[in-house]
């Protein structure tokens, strides 16, 4: 019995580890929207919570690098001047909007790494005066 017990506690702590890891694996192998969507689905539990912290901060980095991404590649599409581009344009635009859609109910997002952060170089910049 004890024996099962700790084995499913242990994959109970692996599971939750892995969550982060998850993300940001999923971020630096370029799949930026499964990043949202893992991020997403543990920020919707309670978005406030100090441990899902390092998922607002993942979510702030996918958003950010897959909506560059997104640009980049309408810019390029613009430039090319070929009609038979604007479907994909069309396409890429309506993924924009959905991705924002998704995000939106969560917003805003609390940061509170950066909230401490910004104190301390305040408090840093407040002894040097």
């Amino acid at each position: 019995m004890k024996k099962n017990l700790f084995f499913i506690v242990a994959i109970f702590l692996w599971s939750a580890c892995s969550g982060v890891k998850n993300t940001q694996q999923a971020i630096n192998n370029g799949n930026y929207d499964r990043a949202i969507d893992i991020a997403l689905n543990n920020l919707k539990k309670n978005k406030t919570k100090k441990g899902n912290q390092p998922y607002v901060l993942m979510l702030q980095e996918a958003f950010a690098k897959v909506t560059t991404k997104d640009l980049d590649r309408i810019n390029f599409l613009k430039k090319d001047k070929n009609p038979e581009n604007l479907e994909s344009i069309f396409g890429l635009y309506k993924t924009l909007k959905n991705r924002q859609e998704i995000i939106k109910p969560l917003l805003p997002l609390p940061i509170l790494k950066r909230i401490k952060m910004q104190s301390l170089n305040l408090i840093i910049t407040m002894k040097r005066l």
